[in-house]
């Protein structure tokens, strides 16, 4: 679909300059911009999600109780994956669940997640510059999202600055056919 927008004269600068730098069109720019936007920043912003500078992040996690931590990592956190699984796929199965993983933190410069798949053999690996804390905080995530959608007990291993953890996957159920755990939205 074409359509044409009016953009005031300070942001086609914007467009044409970061186009320049990042070494793509002003059109693809513009896409993922829109993308990310409808994509990601709206449903976050109505999941909650804000934004915070790093070095906050970073100082509040290094300061947090290790039972604080592992409480946000079990309980809050499946609950933030479930609500952006529902937004963006209306499900909350293995497959949903796994996706919702992958796209939260595509493009993240500070939090990068990998999904890897091998037959029925599943690794998510989390690599970040948060420190011990975090990763305490990561692992208990994943785990208790493992568990709980995907209902399977995984193993992992953590470090200052990475997480692992590895599960076997089960076959994806049809698109919609689980529901939520707390009920209808």
């Amino acid at each position: 679909m074409l359509i044409t927008l009016r953009i005031p004269e300070s942001l086609a600068r914007s467009l044409k300059n970061w186009s320049r730098e990042s070494g793509i069109s002003k059109n693809a720019l513009a896409n993922q911009i829109l993308r990310q936007y409808f994509e990601w920043q709206l449903p976050a912003t109505e999941a909650g999600f804000s934004s915070i500078h790093r070095d906050l992040l970073r100082a509040m996690v290094a300061n947090m109780d290790s039972e604080d931590l592992a409480r946000i990592g079990k309980e809050d956190f499946p609950n933030w994956i479930e609500q952006l699984a529902v937004s963006w796929y209306h499900s909350v199965d293995s497959d949903a669940i796994l996706k919702t993983l992958v796209r939260r933190f595509e493009g993240n410069q500070l939090v990068r997640l990998r999904l890897n798949r091998e037959g029925d053999r599943c690794q998510i690996v989390v690599k970040h510059d948060f420190g011990t804390n975090w990763s305490r905080m990561t692992e208990a995530s994943l785990r208790e999202v493992v568990t709980k959608y995907l209902h399977t007990e995984p193993l992992s291993q953590v470090g200052k600055s990475i997480v692992t953890v590895t599960f076997k996957a089960k076959p994806p159920t049809p698109t919609g056919s689980v529901k939520s755990p707390q009920g209808d939205r």
